[in-house]
Formats: C-alpha cells, structure tokens, sequence
C-alpha cells in the first residue's frame, strides 16, 4: 500500500470522525452577555442556527444551560455563546421556558450547511486526490496538491465545528488554516520547479512549515490551561 493511499485513508477517518461530532452537535447559535446584575442575556442570534426557529428572542434572559446555571456551561464563560448543550431554560417576563436542542427545527438548512455540503466537497477532493495520484504517481507536484486538496477538504468539515465550539474541530481548523498556504506555496514551488522557473527556495517554505507547527503546539498547549469542564468535553467527544 502506497503513502499516498495511507494517506487518504486517514484523512477520510478524520473526516467521518469530524462528520460524527458534527451531527452530534446542532449548532444552537446564541450569543450571549452578562449584565450588572449578573444576569445572562441573550445578545444575539444565528442565522441557520436551531435558535432561530425557537420562540427565543434578544434580551431573554438564560436561566439554566443542562439543567445548570448558565455560567456553568464552559461556552457561556469562556466565549458568551451557548453551544454543545442539550437543554436551555429561557425567561421573558414572567415567562419561562425549557426547551430541547435537536435537528428537529431548522435542521434541513443545518444538514444541508454543515454537513452534507462539507461531506459531499470531501468526497470531491478524494475522488479528485484519486485521479491526480492514478495520472502522476510519482509527481512531487501532483503530490503535494493532493495533501492540499485533502487538508481543504477536512478544514471545511472542522470549519462547522469550529462554529460549535467543539475543541477537537476548533484545533483541527486552527491547524489545516494554518498551514495551507505553506502547502500550496510548496505546490506550486514544485510545479514550476519542473519548468526550471523557480520563485522562491526550499527554506522559505520550509520556514513557513517550521513557524506552522510552533503555532500549532502553542495552540495544543493552551489546552492544559483550560477548565475541567472543557477536558471532559474533549475526552467525550
């Protein structure tokens, strides 16, 4: 079995695995901000998001986020957004509410969005990562566009995930955001090296993939600085 193949192989697994969490976590889409008296407040809501078709409006006021209150739930204390939960408690005026997060309202716009165009793009870039290896095999350029097409792929299936605050797709995003133009440079680096024409040299790319990688450790470490609640998120999911 060849690396390429390995590699495809791979990136396909991740891609489910993000394709899983994805459904597993509607996108709520609320914003949040906390008052004088401490209160937290509805400040804003997604468009696509399952808030949308919800009988929530801006200034409600959140009560409970899982049946706990609200600055419990780690997106409302670290970000002021309430995403990753199963139920929410709404007050206006003398008003209270207790509704459930599903796919149920709004959910066609959100598997269209969020998780059928990503999968269906992915199985694009493999099919296409496919053509290129079985027309070059042993091209270092076709090579290289084949990594780029892949790590395009998966950050757009982690591009949703992201937006829910889910940490393993907001890392894998983070990661593939940052390197993608150091691996396109490389691409074309080898494409016109084949033409004797060459732009730039081996060290600034590998420069680029050198200061990718800083970040993306940087970003790995910060981790550990996070609350319990975030980890357990993390190991859950």
């Amino acid at each position: 079995m060849s690396r390429m193949v390995i590699v495809m192989i791979v990136a396909s697994i991740l891609a489910i695995y993000l394709t899983i969490l994805n459904v597993k976590y509607p996108l709520i889409g609320i914003d949040v901000v906390e008052n004088k008296n401490g209160d937290i407040i509805v400040n804003d809501i997604y468009e696509f998001g399952w808030a949308e078709k919800q009988n929530i409006h801006v200034n409600d006021q959140v009560l409970k986020v899982d049946g706990e209150p609200p600055l419990s739930h780690f997106t409302v204390r670290k970000y002021k957004t309430i995403e990753q939960a199963k139920t929410i408690t709404i007050q206006r005026e003398n008003q209270i509410q207790m509704l459930t997060v599903d796919y149920r309202s709004n959910g066609a716009k959100q598997w269209l969005y969020y998780i059928a165009l990503p999968a269906v793009f992915f199985l694009f870039t493999v099919s296409l990562s496919i053509f290129l290896l079985r027309l070059w095999p042993h091209d270092k350029a076709a090579t290289v566009l084949i990594y780029f097409l892949l790590l395009i792929g998966l950050c757009y299936i982690s591009a949703s995930l992201s937006a829910k605050y889910a940490l393993f797709g907001r890392q894998m995003f983070n990661g593939i955001f940052l390197i993608l133009p150091a691996v396109f440079l490389h691409f074309v680096h080898h494409y016109f090296e084949k033409e004797k024409k060459l732009w730039f040299t081996n060290k600034i790319i590998f420069s680029l993939y050198g200061f990718n990688f800083v970040m993306f450790v940087v970003s790995l470490m910060s981790l550990s600085f996070r609350s319990i609640s975030e980890a357990e998120v993390l190991l859950t999911t």
